[in-house]
């Protein structure tokens, strides 16, 4: 799946956890832990990917703007080389992490037309 800087791709939250995270240079950096995301209408933007890495203790936080790719496999492909040029994560106002906020909740939209059979 091309990623590009539009906010038209949609992914699903649930295919992507735990997948690879692959560096600018081939080796697998860690794992797809979770998004942060900012609300806004109709749906959340992805603002970046938190991953964990065998290299580090704590989870590290990539800006989704350094990820080039998701493949057919669904390894995330990033511009980065190593670990090293990672930041932490610190969420800005408005951000939240998807996995806690939306995976195993449910979910409705009161704005959605009502069909009655």
């Amino acid at each position: 799946m091309a990623i590009n800087r539009e906010p038209q791709v949609f992914l699903f939250l649930s295919q992507i956890l735990g997948e690879n995270i692959v560096g600018a240079s081939g080796d697998i950096l860690g794992h797809v832990y979770d998004l942060t995301a900012e609300f806004v209408e109709p749906y959340p933007i992805v603002t970046g990917i938190i991953f964990s890495s065998a290299r580090k203790k704590n989870p590290m936080f990539l800006p989704w703007r350094e990820v080039l790719d998701i493949d057919e496999n669904e390894d995330v492909s990033v511009s980065i080389k190593s670990t090293d040029e990672i930041s932490t994560l610190n969420l800005r106002s408005g951000e939240i992490l998807l996995k806690d906020a939306l995976l195993d909740k449910q979910v409705v939209d009161l704005m959605a037309p009502r069909f009655e059979g």
